[in-house]
């Protein structure tokens, strides 16, 4: 369900007319401010979100200086968090939240946002190699990475799910299969959280 809403979220993107898409930014302090979001841009020079509330004023936000931001598509709530990775802040859209890890989604990978320079347009970037980060409890989210998946994930996997563990590169449990596997990590954590 959750992965036909993440395609589904994105295809709408595509088919929006040149338009903010309605939502909010959630400050520091936890307020939500009301508006629309009209850009995301993640590039060398730096992360931003073009922010414009109800009075039509426009701010072009950092990840540091927000906790996120999140637009409303068919009612559903599209959540986007502001986090510290290795090296830089990212915006990073919150595929999965459990206990025991959380999936995001690096948002160039699945959705570019352009802005003319009269207007704010949205344009939808066919590429369906997503840039996959975990965060293990409250830890710094880490890149999980195609390459070498069976031998990045597993460790992590085999001290609460070893069934889980052991399926890892099976057919239904590889990289593209990643949101299954941690909503999966994420049911057995609760059971056996109060066992260990």
């Amino acid at each position: 369900r959750k992965t036909v809403l993440f395609v589904l979220a994105n295809f709408l993107i595509c088919l929006l007319p040149a338009a903010p898409i309605q939502g909010y930014i959630i400050t520091k302090d936890n307020l939500r401010l009301s508006g629309s979001i009209g850009q995301i841009e993640n590039s060398r020079e730096g992360n931003n979100v073009i922010y414009i509330n109800d009075f039509g004023s426009r701010y072009r936000l950092s990840p540091e200086l927000i906790k996120g931001f999140v637009f409303i598509i068919e009612g559903q709530e599209v959540v986007y968090e502001c986090r510290k990775g290795e090296e830089f802040w990212y915006f990073l859209r919150v595929l999965s939240r459990g206990e025991g890890m959380t999936l995001y989604a690096d948002p160039l990978d699945g959705l570019q946002v352009f802005e003319d320079v009269d207007d704010i347009s949205f344009e939808k970037a066919i590429d369906h190699s997503y840039r996959y980060y975990l965060q293990i409890r409250r830890r710094t989210p880490f890149r999980v990475k195609r390459l070498g998946f069976r031998k990045q994930i597993r460790p992590l996997l085999r001290r609460r799910a070893p069934e889980l563990a052991d399926k890892i590169g099976q057919p239904g449990y590889r990289y593209r299969d990643l949101q299954k596997i941690i909503d999966s990590y994420n049911d057995s954590y609760r059971k056996t959280r109060t066992i260990i």
